[in-house]
């Protein structure tokens, strides 16, 4: 029986300071998540910044989580790159170091086919190596993960989940009802989580749960039980929010809202710049509202 991941799962942020590892801020944020509830950590995906940690950053990183959290919470690393060996090099590091699942982006800049997309993943679950969960984002990665390619796959004992972060509504509903008895399908946009779920998704990688884990939990719990009018109650009166923190790239925006609640400092790294002074202020005074800081 393929493991079926349910409810909140945090795309946990790399927190830095000068340029390092911020490991005192990462621990505060993780601490902070599972006290709140959370159901697992996604590390070193886009919130992660994955594409700008190296080799050893990974290492480091991973291990520190695992350490500190397998037994407290799932650890689910993102691997995903555009080169199917160096995902399978970084697909058996998170084994090595005690992961408990991998997540898999589309292959990006490429863009390979249906075929091509469908060939990349099978490698690396025929490798046998961690579940996976497919991280289905068009808009980061030029491809997009079509129904027919992802049933495929669905029937592969080590695939057990899929991101859908399409944005396409129509593609979500239907890859929750023709792959939702195959797959633990969950969202990768917080906005949708609530309509989604009641649809029938399981859950939600989520950005906003790093300042608002608690109430997303509860609003999951309310879907789950059956309690919608609770559900859409937290829906709205959050979702304004929740579009605040994709004012711009993320992790951007997590990342000023973060610091502007004292927890990280407001660090990316190149290519990526920090908010612009106007947007920091816009979403300044949205924290505000909601007594975030």
């Amino acid at each position: 029986m393929k493991r079926e991941l349910k409810g909140v799962f945090t795309a946990i942020i790399t927190p830095f300071r000068g340029n390092e590892i911020d490991y005192e801020a990462l621990e505060a944020l993780c601490d902070r998540q599972i006290g709140e509830g959370i159901d697992g950590l996604v590390p070193l995906g886009t919130t992660g910044e994955g594409p700008c940690i190296d080799s050893n950053e990974r290492e480091k990183i991973i291990d520190f989580l695992v350490k500190r959290y397998k037994n407290r919470t799932l650890i689910i690393v993102g691997v995903g790159t555009n080169n199917t060996q160096e995902s399978l090099h970084r697909l058996k590091q998170a084994r090595a170091l005690g992961a408990d699942m991998a997540m898999v982006v589309n292959p990006y800049y490429n863009k390979p086919n249906q075929e091509g997309l469908k060939r990349h993943f099978l490698a690396l679950a025929d490798a046998d190596v961690l579940d996976l969960m497919l991280y289905n984002i068009q808009g980061r990665t030029s491809v997009n993960l079509e129904i027919k390619t992802l049933l495929e796959l669905a029937d592969h004992p080590r695939v057990v989940s899929v991101k859908e972060a399409s944005g396409n509504v129509t593609q979500i509903m239907q890859v929750i009802g023709e792959c939702g008895r195959k797959l633990s399908v969950l969202l990768g946009d917080d906005a949708l989580t609530a309509p989604m779920s009641i649809m029938g998704a399981k859950g939600v990688v989520s950005v906003a749960s790093h300042v608002i884990a608690s109430p997303l939990k509860q609003m999951m719990i309310h879907i789950f039980e059956g309690r919608y009018d609770e559900a859409i109650k937290i829906h709205y009166h959050y979702e304004p929010l929740m579009r605040k923190l994709f004012i711009d790239t993320n992790p951007l925006p997590v990342k000023a809202a973060l610091s502007m609640m004292g927890l990280i400092e407001n660090e990316l790294r190149l290519p990526l710049a920090p908010l612009s002074e106007k947007l920091q202020e816009d979403l300044r005074q949205t924290l505000k509202e909601y007594q975030l800081i």
